[in-house]
């Protein structure tokens, strides 16, 4: 398999795109509590948030699970350094692009990422992968982008704005479509 190129997240690392990372974290957050409330069985050893950005996910997917340790992955220094600034206690982070493996972690229990493959140029063959990174038995839980409507103008505009400003990176805004067309792997 060819090597894929670094992932770089679409907004940058900057105050502003931290901003809209916040933003998008208290706007989302109470969809994603219940989606990972569903994920708990009984606490993972080890859980991984990928692409965690400003730790708002890890956080609240160690919160929801319990996991006896989880680590937020992420490409941004500046970012990770929010992160750690932030962090609960059983909560790590470290440097590292989610396209390459093997993570800087022990096998998972639980992969978790929140508007991740949306960023990714080759999402596919990056989430073949991502397996090679779970513990047998380990789940993959992703939260990914079907559709986005709205009535407000300004909102429409923009995301037509993201999803061009995304296809000129060969990302796809609604990968989320895509999702359930995927044959499931048995890894």
């Amino acid at each position: 398999m060819t090597d894929l190129q670094p992932s770089t997240y679409t907004f940058g690392d900057n105050d502003l795109a931290a901003e809209r990372l916040r933003l998008l974290a208290a706007a989302y957050e109470p969809t994603s509590r219940a989606f990972i409330g569903r994920l708990a069985r009984e606490p993972p050893r080890v859980a991984i948030d990928l692409g965690c950005g400003l730790g708002y996910t890890t956080a609240l997917l160690q919160a929801k699970t319990g996991a006896a340790l989880t680590i937020g992955l992420d490409s941004s220094p500046r970012f990770l350094a929010h992160a750690w600034r932030r962090s609960p206690h059983a909560v790590a982070f470290a440097e590292h692009d989610v396209t390459r493996l093997p993570f800087p972690a022990p096998p998972a229990d639980l992969i978790y990422g929140r508007f991740i493959l949306t960023h990714l140029a080759n999402a596919h063959a990056t989430l073949e992968r991502w397996a090679d990174g779970m513990a047998p038995r380990g789940r993959l839980a992703l939260e990914e982008v079907d559709t986005l409507a709205a009535d407000d103008p300004t909102l429409t505009r923009y995301y037509a704005l993201v999803e061009a400003m995304q296809a000129a990176r060969g990302q796809r805004t609604y990968v989320g479509r895509d999702l359930c067309a995927l044959p499931a792997s048995s890894s």
